[in-house]
């Protein structure tokens, strides 16, 4: 029923979405890195989207019936983070939010199965689509676990309060959460700069002058949704530091915006 489930899934999302640009990655047997080849389809396709419009990515990774469950549905989410990975690596300017879901084996249905599995099963389909309230339609219907890139909410330097053109976007998760009265979050807060992502010690925050900085804009968001009237019963907040980079070493400015960041987590829906 689960396959089923997954492959239905798949079917509704390639056909809702035929209008936006979807291109797909396939692997070898077991493998989840990305060859060059799917690098070059990745990257041209970055190269194809319009510099007028901004996107919102959806990754979504599956495997064929080789192995077992639970190494199907790792491997999966190994496939859409290493995409993801790629994604904030080239950081296109136009791409405003990322989704990432690996759902595991898909159901062969009639196919014969053979020793050299499905190759159209081991893939990662990458949805482009053009900028509306996406990725929050996404979180109201997301599982536990699921983890949302929320690129719009932006900070100054070494300050936990959020910029004025960042409301508009914590009003769309706002709204989110007064429309899907079960929908439970976690608020999460990074931050960039660090030396080693084994390094507990967070930012320093100049508001509080303190060194709790990703703490303290992850709280700043969640009084804002309790201020709005959003239980705060189904909110959680958490300040991550520099222990989840998206990118380490940081080479580069860009490596550092990338790494500055909100996700929400779904805790249950």
């Amino acid at each position: 029923m689960l396959k089923a489930l997954y492959i239905f899934v798949f079917f509704y999302i390639t056909s809702s979405t035929a209008q936006n640009d979807t291109i797909a990655v396939y692997y070898d047997i077991g493998k989840y890195k990305l060859t060059k080849q799917n690098k070059t389809i990745i990257q041209n396709q970055l190269e194809k989207l319009t510099d007028s419009i901004k996107y919102n990515v959806q990754i979504i990774s599956s495997c064929d019936f080789l192995g077992s469950n639970t190494q199907n549905l790792e491997l999966s989410s190994k496939r859409a983070s290493i995409v993801k990975d790629l994604l904030f690596e080239k950081n296109n300017i136009i791409i405003s939010s990322i989704t990432q879901r690996g759902v595991g084996e898909l159901d062969a249905g009639t196919i014969k199965k053979k020793s050299s599995g499905i190759i159209n099963h081991r893939r990662t389909m990458l949805i482009f689509k053009k900028q509306s309230n996406y990725v929050f339609d996404a979180i109201a219907s997301s599982k536990p676990g699921e983890t949302f890139v929320i690129k719009n909410i932006v900070f100054d330097p070494g300050r936990h309060f959020f910029k004025k053109r960042s409301i508009k976007v914590v009003k769309k998760l706002l709204n989110v959460l007064k429309k899907n009265p079960n929908l439970k979050i976690e608020i999460s807060g990074h931050v960039c700069c660090g030396k080693d992502p084994n390094d507990t010690i967070d930012a320093y925050d100049k508001d509080s002058e303190t060194y709790n900085l990703s703490h303290n804009r992850a709280k700043h968001i969640y009084k804002y949704l309790v201020l709005k009237k959003i239980d705060s019963t189904r909110l959680k907040y958490k300040g991550y530091g520099f222990r989840k980079p998206l990118k380490f070493p940081e080479l580069t400015a860009k490596d550092k915006l990338n790494n500055r960041r909100v996700e929400i987590k779904v805790l249950s829906n």
